[in-house]
Parts: C-alpha cells; structure tokens; sequence
C-alpha cells in the first residue's frame, strides 16, 4: 500500500507525478487514487451532489467569468481550481469595477470556481468532515480569525468543536459511497451551513485539530481502515 501526500497546485508536475504512480500494477492499494485525484477538482466536486452542495459553477474564460459576477445579485465567492487552502479566494459582486476582475482573471487563469457566499462562514464558520474508506473519523469547525472571511486553518481560523448535523453526515455517506468506486478513499468534505462547499481528494488535512476538539485519536481510525481496505482486497 502506498498513501501518498502530496500538497496542490495540481499543475504539469503534480499531475506527471500522479500518472506516474497510476502505472503501478493494481495489486497496489494507493490512497487516494493517482488515477482520480487530478482528474477531479475539489473545488468542482459538489457538482456532484447538487442534493446538498451550495450552487457551484465553473468559468473557463474572462467573458464567461465577468458575464457571471456581473448578472448575479448575490456576493460570490471565487477559487482557482487549482488551489488549496484559501489561497486566491476573493469576493466579488456585480459592482465590482471591471478591472479588478480583469486582474484577478489575469493572475488566476485559465479556470476558477464561483459560488455563492454563505453568510453562516462568518457568523458560525466552516465544518471540515474527515472520511476514510466510508467511515467518519471525526470533524472540525474552523472559524475565521477576526476580520477575515477565510476559515482555512492556513488563513488563520481556528479549531472548535461541533456536531454535524444529519444532513452533513448523509451528504459524507453518499460522496463517500460515490467516490469509494474511484479509489478515493481519505476525504475532507467541507460545510457551511448546511450546504456542501468542497471535497478535499489530493492532501485532505485536519487531523490534529479533530484529535484535538473531539478528543480522540484519529490516526489509529485511519490505519485501522487502511488495514482494512488491505483485506478486503
């Protein structure tokens, strides 16, 4: 078994890296899946789950991306595809002067993810679900620091415990069930509210904090479902 972690930008590099270890026989377990988890985006994920997941669209041009800002009231929240951990995410609305949009476009082409802002990340912050071979391991609120509408742990949030929710927990049941299929076993599916924002598949993270909110220790849930896969294959 080889459990590979290896943190975005998905670029050229990372993904030679991936098509390189997807060559080894299938006798190998990988976690997760080199063959996957390049060929889909975390931040286009909840496309997959419209059921639960916040409205989510993808802009592969400038026309495309300021048609987009431009005629839709809401504030909304941008990503580069790319990316992880909150970097290059930005808010915008249709009063945005178009030149800004321009620059960002400039700097964080050729694709970036749209979706609505959700008012509850600041009022109550962003859930981080942690799933492994279809069972949840554990979950952390992640709340921005003051002043700030980033939650990421990289962005300055901090850790705090919650409950999820029913809704969340079946949500993590049928995107792990889904993806399970694709050898995409270590999951950090993310909520705000109630609606699924992300899946994390390349370097899905939040171990310590989860051990440290829930009190418990997750990597022995982790090796115990690796160990499992292994047998069951």
């Amino acid at each position: 078994m080889i459990w590979q972690r290896i943190d975005p930008p998905v670029n050229d590099r990372y993904q030679g890296h991936m098509k390189h270890f997807a060559s080894l026989s299938p006798k190998t377990l990988q976690i997760n899946s080199p063959a996957w988890n390049w060929k889909l985006s975390e931040h286009l994920l909840p496309q997959r789950y419209p059921e639960f997941a916040v409205p989510t669209w993808e802009c592969d041009s400038f026309e495309q991306f300021i048609s987009l800002i431009k005629n839709t009231e809401k504030e909304l929240v941008v990503k580069p595809l790319h990316l992880y951990s909150g970097v290059g995410i930005e808010f915008f609305n249709s009063k945005t002067p178009t030149k800004d949009l321009e620059n960002y476009w400039n700097k964080w082409q050729p694709k970036v993810a749209v979706q609505p802002f959700i008012d509850e990340v600041t009022t109550q912050g962003d859930l981080r679900i942690l799933v492994m071979n279809k069972k949840v391991v554990g979950s952390v609120l992640r709340k921005p620091k003051a002043g700030s509408r980033l939650s990421n742990l990289h962005q300055g949030g901090s850790a705090h415990f919650f409950k999820p929710t029913p809704k969340q927990l079946k949500a993590c049941e049928v995107i792990a069930e889904d993806l399970y299929e694709k050898g995409l076993y270590l999951l950090g599916i993310d909520f705000i509210g109630d609606y699924l924002t992300e899946v994390n598949i390349t370097c899905p993270s939040a171990l310590p904090q989860i051990n440290q909110v829930m009190s418990v220790k997750g990597e022995r849930i982790i090796i115990d479902e690796m160990e499992s896969l292994i047998r069951s294959r």
